[in-house]
């Protein structure tokens, strides 16, 4: 868990100094997959949005396959979380030994008082 730890605390020191939000009640962690909505944000279902602590091995894996890349974006505040995605590259034809993270902001579309993550990011709960 120390390495998701570290990205993520640099993670919210990129955000601070970008002028995204500050405070939060924890931190909630999705992949990001194809699927989309019609206006081009991802949608993922509730029960997807992960811990810190339910990440981690999953984050580790990625760090081991050899991928070029893994992006760390953030997607505003949900219910007081903040929502982080996790995109990855495609694995390469040559085995890459240091997988490359980048940080993103919230898009512009995010950027607003409450940072609510509705307009960039679509929730779907599951009824039941």
């Amino acid at each position: 868990m120390a390495v998701l730890s570290d990205k993520l605390v640099e993670l919210c020191e990129f955000l601070r100094v970008s002028g995204g939000p500050t405070t939060w009640r924890g931190i909630k962690i999705f992949e990001v997959d194809s699927n989309y909505d019609d206006y081009g944000r991802p949608r993922v279902s509730g029960d997807r949005l992960l811990s810190q602590e339910e990440y981690s091995a999953r984050f580790d894996e990625l760090l081991t396959c050899g991928l070029p890349w893994i992006n760390l974006s953030c997607f505003g505040i949900y219910d007081g979380f903040l929502v982080v995605g996790v995109e990855a590259s495609n694995p390469s034809a040559t085995l890459i030994s240091n997988t490359s993270i980048n940080y993103s902001g919230l898009p512009t579309s995010v950027l607003s008082p409450r940072w609510d993550s509705s307009s960039a990011l679509v929730i779907e709960c599951r009824e039941g």
